[in-house]
């Protein structure tokens, strides 16, 4: 692996890719992995530059450098970072949220809404407020952008890679957030209070209180 790793690495890149990568790294997740890994930007830039090489189908997309950042803390050799992102992405199913143009990004924003408890359905509607609007960064990222509580990420990640239906949990994390928050986003009147909750107050409150009690192995695995 060693060897593909780095053959990968000499591959030109398509300067589209690396200007893309460049310009996201440095909103990426820094105050949570400069501490733990001396040389954050070098690595993060070759984990993604591999990727692109390895998946030229999903290339590199905005929200994969949360996905590598996250992994890069605690798997600080960079190639392991680098095998546990093609794990997550090709192995455990991810890359369709990025690949054909964002299909399964789509597809799991309509899923997400169709399934919302009634009044919040209700609320988004009449604020004419696509449920893509907000939730599209939770998803991309894994939930590893505008959440607060790290401890409440790990939950969602060590369920990501120990539930035989790991490609299923963003979005039952997801609407399990929604329930958790339904009256306070249900009772939200005035509509730029509603995208100050559902952009910022409501990640901001999430913790591992809130999720373990919402959440549990059986009923994510069911």
């Amino acid at each position: 692996q060693s060897t593909v790793y780095a053959e990968l690495l000499t591959r030109p890149t398509d300067p589209e890719v690396a200007l893309s990568i460049s310009l996201d790294l440095p909103r990426t997740l820094v105050s949570h992995i400069n501490a733990r890994h001396p040389n954050t930007h070098l690595a993060l830039t070759h984990i993604l530059t591999a990727y692109a090489h390895h998946n030229p189908q999903v290339g590199y997309c905005q929200g994969l450098s949360f996905l590598a950042a996250t992994l890069l803390i605690y798997f600080p050799l960079e190639e392991e970072a680098f095998w546990m992102l093609v794990a997550l992405m090709d192995r455990f199913g991810f890359s369709r949220l990025y690949g054909n143009s964002f299909g399964g990004l789509i597809e799991l924003c309509e899923a997400t809404h169709h399934l919302l408890p009634t009044s919040v359905q209700q609320r988004l509607q009449c604020a004419q407020l696509p449920v893509a609007s907000y939730t599209t960064g939770w998803y991309l990222t894994l939930f590893t952008s505008g959440f607060d509580c790290w401890g409440a990420v790990m939950i969602v990640w060590d369920l990501l890679f120990a539930c035989p239906v790991g490609w299923q949990i963003p979005r039952k994390v997801c609407l399990a957030i929604h329930s958790q928050f339904q009256t306070q986003i249900s009772d939200t009147a005035d509509v730029v209070e509603l995208l100050s909750t559902l952009h910022h107050k409501v990640p901001a409150r999430v913790h591992m209180g809130v999720l373990r009690s919402a959440l549990s192995f059986e009923t994510l695995a069911a």
